[in-house]
């Protein structure tokens, strides 16, 4: 690796050491609301992360957090605001299972502390910035194509901002095509999980709120090269480290690389969490049945499933994997009974048509940036609109719509062995039993009360005894260790990320 106009401005940038408890009074004395008598009944004073944090958003207008459990990000969602200069209009971007909790948290924090309008919310003070609260989800969705241009905020925060780490998600894209247009408008982002996996998964996020002081390469070409040398578990050839020596004398790049972005003016990052705990994770011995232990060895050897369907991607190896081992395995059945040369050419179409999608969802158009978006512009261009919505003249979509309703496949579980749900079963000591896949979320329910993603999070939150909770509806934004100390994970969750049910 050679060195690169990247390498020269990262190296450049000054270095700073902090304090952070040194800001806890300055910071809280600044934010409190004045004359006010103080209730200690709710939050009164910022901790070191918060009083730091927010000292830092002061001086580099952005922040870059890699923030972990329990140092109160959602107090920093409400305060930003206040420190960013010349604010009027927050976008707070949530997960949606966190969307109500603020509503919640702002009264909490509004009775010692200054606190934004919440947009739709109780009384409106024209010297405060008005916060608008909008999920990932929902910025996904067609009718949010133009939501960032409509709201036009000057401050973005993004908070549990690894669910913007993949640049090809629809909602990346629009915040990529917003950000791009409007390079005065302030970002923030914070999550427990921001840097876990590969420094590509937020170097965009550091350009957003850093802008040329971010400590992280601006350029792809750079930014895959660092990432070579950088990431722990680099995919392909691993790139060697050449000029990144630069950052680490003795030789240890990674730790000479975290020490240059964690020393960035703008980049609040904490080494552990703050929940004053001990978490054990313990290895449940299961005995798994033959039948599993065959299925997997054939999985593994010739890329089959039992029923004898042969995999093309490795993505569905590893799908079908993690299925098996929870004792089933999904398929596809043709209820109607179409014949095998009709099934065959809808799957060709089917995935020709999926192929030309991912590639114009590439160039990041607005109107364009789902596949609901570009099938309506293919449509305006057969019927031969000619208003302002663009067109798309499209190879495949044709032949799709054409061959789309001939076959109707249903997906069905096809269950090998109970040997987990037995474990699970004979067990007797209250805990919460994690799942990921609905299949057997429906079976756990017959024996135990379920959670899934149809149950609100307060209720969640107050349920007692041993029961079973999706993964991907509530692994994230609950506080449920009121009433266990015990937690089993049934399904290990494709991503860790699903896996905290995080007290805030």
């Amino acid at each position: 690796m050679s060195g690169s106009e990247d390498l020269e401005r990262i190296f450049n940038i000054p270095r700073r050491k902090v304090n952070p408890s040194a800001y806890i009074g300055p910071v809280t004395a600044a934010l409190r609301k004045p004359g006010v008598e103080v209730d200690e009944t709710f939050p009164y004073v910022l901790n070191a992360t918060q009083a730091w944090a927010l000292y830092e958003i002061s001086r580099a207008h952005g922040m870059l957090g890699p923030i972990g459990v329990g140092h109160g990000k959602t107090g920093l969602d409400l305060l930003a605001p206040l420190v960013v200069p010349k604010c009027r209009i927050a976008l707070l971007l949530v997960p949606a299972s966190l969307r109500d909790s603020i509503g919640l948290a702002h009264k909490r924090w509004g009775r010692n502390f200054r606190v934004p309008n919440l947009a739709g919310q109780g009384d409106f003070n024209a010297d405060l910035p008005t916060l608008y609260v909008v999920s990932y989800d929902t910025l996904s969705r067609e009718n949010a194509a133009a939501l960032l241009e409509t709201l036009n905020p000057d401050l973005i925060i993004a908070d549990e901002a690894h669910n913007l780490r993949h640049k090809t998600s629809t909602r990346t894209k629009r915040l990529l095509r917003y950000m791009a247009s409007h390079q005065s408008t302030r970002f923030c982002a914070w999550s427990g999980t921001l840097t876990s996996n590969s420094i590509k998964n937020y170097a965009h996020l550091s350009a957003f709120a850093l802008k040329n002081s971010s400590p992280l390469p601006l350029h792809t070409g750079a930014l895959e090269e660092w990432a070579g040398a950088l990431d722990a578990n680099p995919r392909g050839i691993p790139t060697p480290p050449g000029a990144l020596t630069r950052f680490a004398p003795d030789g240890d790049i990674r730790a000479g690389f975290q020490r240059r972005l964690t020393e960035t003016l703008g980049v609040v990052a904490t080494e552990e969490a703050s929940v004053d705990c001990s978490i054990y994770f313990l290895e449940r011995k299961v005995t798994v049945p033959e039948v599993i232990e065959k299925a997997l060895k054939t999985l593994r050897d010739t890329a089959c499933r039992p029923d004898g369907e042969e995999f093309v991607e490795a993505s569905q190896v590893y799908r079908c994997g993690r299925e098996l081992a929870s004792g089933f395995y999904y398929r596809w059945r043709f209820p109607r009974k179409e014949d095998r040369a009709t099934i065959d050419r809808w799957l060709e179409v089917r995935r020709n048509w999926h192929k030309e999608l991912r590639e114009e969802l590439k160039k990041n158009k607005i109107w364009l940036d789902s596949p609901l978006m570009l099938c309506k512009a293919a449509i305006r261009h057969q019927s031969g609109y000619e208003g302002e919505l663009p067109t798309w003249e499209s190879e495949f979509y044709k032949q799709w719509t054409d061959v789309k309703h001939s076959v109707r496949p249903e997906t069905e579980a096809v269950w090998l062995s109970d040997y987990l749900l037995e474990d699970i079963f004979n067990d007797k000591e209250k805990k919460i039993i994690w799942y990921e896949h609905d299949t057997f979320g429906q079976r756990l329910a017959e024996k135990i009360p379920v959670f899934g993603a149809s149950v609100a999070g307060h209720i969640v939150e107050c349920a007692k005894g041993t029961y079973g909770a999706s993964i991907l509806s509530h692994g994230t934004g609950r506080n449920l260790q009121t009433h266990h100390s015990s937690n089993l994970i049934a399904q290990l969750p494709y991503s860790q990320r699903r896996l905290g049910a995080a007290h805030r």
